[in-house]
């Protein structure tokens, strides 16, 4: 419980010269010679009694009254409110009794004087004689007043003191704070609070005596009680910014509230609400407790544990433990950003010289060794930072930051347990949306600490991690699903932490390959029918593989990275093959493929080893692809879902793995289920997403000179033979019909650079079989290409008159144009041949009509 104020301390209160007889006498008089209020004015007044009395009729209107119309009173309106409330509610012809006091404070006053502070009113309605008699009568510390009357009269010292202060300098030590003091020791909590928060406003406008202000600064301490908890936030929120003026260290290393604040952790710290209610101050006024964190920071870290991750523990306190990680973490990096600026290096030199944790050294050790950095010395003294550093530079030590990040890990695996089973708990009962609500609290939650989990590896990339909270999770979850399918958010949640880990710290994937991969194998296998699983163990697996892949610098302690990538693309090609194989028959091919998408493209001799039966899946699910999509639009027309997009999605996926094999068309085994599929692809789908890769394929095979075989001759494993290159080409024109100008327009690309470049792409032989596929380019729907086409139309034939006739109406077959107007590029050849420069004259011998001059000429004759 809080300590209740010394009896002496009021005394240092007194002795203070307040307004003189004099000035007290002249207030007096002119708040007596102040003209009578108006009838409206009392009226105010006698309308409040009907809040006293208990009716079924709603006069919400009246209040509504109060709250707005009041308001808009000019400032001597205002004022005469005041005078009228003052002349009822004081001295021996009183008429207000204490219970309309109360209400007209609550309905009537206080919110006026808000509003007019709100104003810029307030000096002129807090006129001298009124606010005399406000000090003198009714803020009286010895009148005898009922508790809400209590209440509400420190609430209006309190606004007193924030609107007009320089007015109040005359009263303040003999009648405002001792009007608060004595209501310190008041056994009514509500009072008691209030009297705090006005004290607390005293001290932050007016000097006050040192040990009035250390008082109530450990009174507010000590006070930590559930029903108190908002007042007494607010007065320490009030309190606290002005410590640092009101009570300077001086030569002190740290400020006396400092010591007490530490006092008070040390010694009624093994009371779990007093704890929080410290570090809840801590955390509300970092940058107060900066200067001073190494009084702080070991014993904050010691309890995370404890507030944090106990049985039963409330999320108020998680997210406090999360925010004590957060402020560590913003210190170290507000010390490191300073240090910068100053030009002094930030290297990782631990505070009191302490040795790095070596990588076997449990968390239980760095604890012991972070608690004996701490030490148990009275809190009292003035304990300079281990190894006579300057405050500024404290540093957090090995031990606090491999419990600091092992915490947030940890809390990050809790949170999303608990959003699992909240999930579970919330579903198919009336408190559904009560549980919708707590399960995005702890994604929020569980997000949070993920990021603040990766800030801090960024900010100690060197720190020691732990894999055995990892297998511990996920060895409870596993237990836990085979009555709840709803923990697979915690399974996602564990692979997510994980991933975070691994891509913010390479050199832990290094260090624990093996036992990730036994980690996450049966994770794998067993969850392969859940996609998300599955997703989140590709792209860490993934993760893993691009990490392994780079090359280790010079001196590096990583000497064997390429070992461990060997080791782990052995691990994921077993994955895979495990996979093909164990759900070739259910048709469950989804693992493998998105596996081999995530690692081939740091991997890509993990294609060449699955090329097999990558192509039979291709086969197969080509020939799914039409059936599966009929169905689908009859689903849709249904209104029933259809798993069409996960197939399309896969066959994507698959075409794209082919554009990565460069070596493919040399595997003979692959060869022909690749071209079927391909084919069959182009003939049955409308898919545009799935032709687009088609094509996409195709063009790679086309453009590519290692590709392309050596006149027209049939290859005997190696690139496309002529037949097959004019096969495809000729095999895309039916892209025509799907009306996808984009796809369309790609694949005349394609046929423009075959005929544009034929030497680079070894297509001499190649460009007569696929002429059908060139005039498709010239009724192209895009101008700029089909003005591309013409140009090399134009370029292959001769200039002159007579040979583009022969060639329109004897060489040229107009067939593949029949479907169009194709007289238009046959009368676009002949009109290239004019020259537009040259004037137009008729050709020689041929008849003409005369010229006006010559017709004048002839009649004059």
């Amino acid at each position: 419980a809080a300590a209740a104020p010394a009896e002496g301390a009021g005394d240092e209160l007194g002795g203070e010269d307040g307004a003189s007889a004099s000035n007290a006498a002249a207030h007096e008089r002119a708040l007596a010679l102040r003209p009578p209020v108006s009838q409206h004015v009392q009226l105010l007044f006698l309308m409040l009694s009907v809040f006293l009395e208990r009716t079924l009729t709603d006069f919400s209107f009246l209040r509504a009254f109060y709250a707005t119309e009041v308001q808009r009173y000019s400032p001597q309106a205002k004022a005469d409110i005041l005078t009228c409330f003052l002349r009822h509610a004081t001295g021996p012809a009183a008429r207000l009794s204490p219970d309309e006091v109360v209400v007209a404070l609550q309905v009537l006053v206080l919110p006026m004087l808000r509003a007019a502070v709100g104003a810029g009113q307030a000096l002129q309605i807090l006129t001298p004689e009124i606010l005399w008699a406000l000090v003198t009568q009714l803020l009286d510390p010895l009148a005898p007043h009922s508790e809400p009357t209590k209440v509400e009269l420190l609430r209006l010292s309190t606004l007193l003191i924030e609107s007009v202060p320089s007015r109040l300098v005359e009263h303040r030590k003999q009648d405002l704070l001792k009007f608060a003091w004595i209501h310190l020791k008041s056994d009514e909590s509500v009072s008691k609070q209030c009297a705090y928060v006005n004290v607390c406003h005293f001290i932050h406008q007016y000097e006050t005596p040192s040990k009035i202000i250390l008082q109530v600064y450990v009174s507010l301490l000590r006070t930590f009680q559930p029903d108190a908890r908002p007042l007494v936030r607010q007065a320490l929120d009030i309190l606290t910014p002005a410590l640092p003026r009101r009570l300077p260290k001086g030569n002190h290393i740290y400020p006396t509230w400092v010591k007490w604040t530490k006092k008070i952790l040390v010694e009624e710290g093994h009371s779990l609400p007093q704890l929080i209610h410290i570090w809840q101050l801590v955390v509300r006024h970092p940058s107060l407790f900066f200067a001073s964190r190494a009084q702080f920071v070991p014993q904050m870290v010691n309890s995370l544990n404890r507030i944090g991750l106990s049985q039963n523990t409330s999320a108020d306190n998680r997210h406090l433990a999360i925010d004590l990680t957060a402020l560590v973490i913003k210190w170290e990096q507000q010390r490191q950003a300073a240090a910068a600026a100053a030009g002094v290096g930030t290297a990782s030199t631990h505070a009191g010289g302490k040795r790095a944790l070596a990588e076997g050294e449990g968390e239980a050790e760095a604890a012991k060794r972070m608690r004996a950095a701490s030490g148990n010395a009275a809190p009292g003294a003035t304990a300079a930072p281990a190894g006579g550093a300057a405050e500024d530079d404290f540093t957090p030590s090995a031990a606090i930051v491999e419990i600091v990040v092992n915490f947030l890990i940890r809390i990050s695996l809790a949170s999303g347990q608990d959003t699992g089973g909240q999930a579970q708990a919330g579903s198919g009962s009336a408190s559904a949306t009560q549980a919708a609500a707590t399960q995005k609290a702890g994604l929020a939650l569980a997000t949070h600490s993920s990021e603040l989990l990766r800030a801090a590896l960024k900010l100690w990339p060197d720190v020691n991690l732990k894999l055995i909270s990892f297998e511990k999770q996920l060895l409870l979850v596993e237990k836990q699903l085979q009555q709840s399918p709803e923990q697979l958010l915690a399974v996602l949640s564990v692979l997510r932490v994980l991933q975070t880990v691994v891509a913010a710290q390479p050199r832990f994937a290094s260090r624990q390959l093996p036992a990730l991969h036994a980690l996450l194998q049966p994770v794998f296998l067993q969850h392969a029918s859940y996609a998300k699983v599955v997703v989140a163990i590709c792209d860490l697996l993934g993760t893993l593989m691009a990490q392994l892949a780079e090359p280790a610098g010079e001196g590096s302690e990583e000497g064997g990275i390429s070992a461990h990538y060997g080791l782990h693309a052995r691990f994921v090609s077993s994955l895979i093959q495990a996979t093909f194989t164990a759900h070739e028959r259910d048709g469950l091919l989804f693992p493998a493929v998105h596996l081999l998408d995530a690692t081939a493209p740091h991997c890509p001799e993990l294609l060449d080893a699955h090329v097999v039966a990558l192509i039979k899946l291709l086969h197969r699910l080509a020939k799914d692809h039409g059936t599966r999509g009929a169905r689908s639009e009859g689903e849709k027309k249904e209104g029933r879902e259809s798993d069409v997009d996960s197939g399309s999605a896969m066959l994507r996926t698959c075409l794209r793995l082919l554009q990565q094999m460069p070596r493919l068309l040399d595997v003979a085994e692959a060869r022909k289920p690749c071209f079927q599929a391909l084919v069959l692809l182009i003939d049955r789908s409308h898919d545009v997403e799935v032709l687009s890769e088609v094509l996409k394929t195709l063009a790679g095979w086309l453009l590519s000179p290692a590709h392309a075989a050596a006149q027209g001759a049939q290859t005997g494993g190696s690139g496309l033979s002529l037949k097959e290159r004019a096969n495809f080409v000729l095999k895309l024109l039916q892209l025509e019909s799907l009306h996808a100008p984009e796809l369309q327009r790609r694949f005349l690309r394609v046929v423009h650079s075959l005929y544009s470049h034929p030497a680079a792409h070894r297509a001499h032989e190649l460009l007569p079989k696929i002429e059908r596929a060139f005039m498709a380019g010239l009724r192209a729907s895009d101008p700029s290409l089909r003005a591309e086409f013409f140009a090399l139309y134009d370029g292959s034939i001769g200039r002159s008159p007579r040979q583009r006739v022969e060639y329109i109406l004897q060489l040229q077959d107009w067939e593949s144009l029949a479907g169009t107007f194709w007289l238009r590029q046959a009368l676009e050849l002949l009109l290239t041949t004019v020259d537009a420069e040259a004037p137009v004259r008729p050709a020689a011998g041929s008849l003409r009509l005369p010229t006006a001059q010559e017709a004048r000429a002839g009649l004059v004759a």
